[in-house]
């Protein structure tokens, strides 16, 4: 994460601040697109 991303998170009070990023993370390509690297790493299709 970006610094401005850490300190978003750190600062932020609500309870549901950790399932908020969570699903943040699953909706973005991006990362479905880096762990999808690592997994087809992992059974040797890359």
């Amino acid at each position: 994460p970006t610094p401005d991303e850490v300190e978003t998170y750190v600062s932020d009070k609500q309870p549901d601040k950790f399932n908020r990023l969570v699903d943040r993370l699953l909706k973005s390509p991006h990362y479905g697109e880096k762990w999808g690297r690592h997994w087809l790493d992992l059974v040797r299709y890359a």
